[in-house]
């Protein structure tokens, strides 16, 4: 390649230049938004974990009758009045309800 002899030479060749790094820039991108577009199209993979098991159905006949409800609720009065201040947690474990105690949201709130 010689050298430009003119301005108006150094100017067209120039010009080449940027429009030929302008073409090549146009083509990768199209490229990139291409592969990019067609990963967002494959299906997902699964994860190597196995799913949970779906939650058991709760029986009709778990429900605690009206009479231990009263006895529990005897028993968790008893014990407020006897440590009063203290955290419900404190009082599950006091109560000590055959691991029936927490049934909605217990985990989340202790």
């Amino acid at each position: 390649m010689a050298a430009p002899q003119t301005s108006d030479e150094l100017a067209r060749g120039i010009e080449a230049l940027v429009a030929g790094y302008l073409i090549h820039t146009e083509i990768t991108a199209q490229e990139a938004l291409q592969r990019a577009f067609a990963g967002a199209r494959a299906p997902k993979r699964h994860s190597a974990r196995p799913p949970s098991p779906a939650p058991k159905k709760a029986r009709r006949n778990s429900r605690r009758s009206p009479e231990e409800i009263a006895t529990i609720a005897d028993r968790l009065c008893a014990a407020v009045v006897e440590h009063p201040g203290e955290a419900m947690v404190v009082f599950a474990d006091l109560l000590e309800t055959g691991g029936r105690g927490r049934s909605f949201g217990g985990a989340a709130h202790s």
